[in-house]
């Protein structure tokens, strides 16, 4: 059964494995209402012998539909979460650029503190060492 791993958007197999269900079967999309989910569900029980038997009772499965469907909600606003960070984590210039703005802001007066800054002098003597 798949785990959900926060980089693979989530579908109700992913909250049904996390909810603890193992030994089922779920054929097609996501349900999208309780007779749907019944319907798609089934679970399988050992008969003892190595053998499944498949069930589709819903009292029978361990789960209810609300459960399954308010675990995969919350599955995917972990997933969405994520997804926001990585997209605006992307938007930001590489570190290196971030700092050569800061260091010219600061050298332009922008940015006040360049006067007993150690990290200023570092950055501006290299600069001045390998001018462009």
């Amino acid at each position: 059964m798949p785990k959900f791993n926060e980089y693979t958007e989530p579908n109700i197999c992913h909250a049904l494995t996390e909810l603890g269900l193992r030994d089922y079967k779920y054929e097609g999309d996501d349900p999208v209402c309780e007779s749907d989910f019944n319907e798609k569900f089934t679970k399988i029980f050992d008969d003892g012998t190595g053998w499944g038997i498949e069930c589709k009772d819903p009292s029978m499965y361990g789960v209810t539909y609300i459960e399954a469907m308010d675990k995969l909600i919350s599955l995917q606003k972990k997933y969405d979460r994520l997804q926001y960070r990585e997209k605006r984590r992307e938007e930001y210039p590489e570190l290196a650029e971030q700092l050569d703005m800061l260091w010219h802001d600061m050298n332009e007066g922008i940015i006040l503190g360049k006067e007993n800054s150690k990290w200023f002098d570092c950055i501006k003597n290299i600069k001045n060492s390998f001018p462009v």
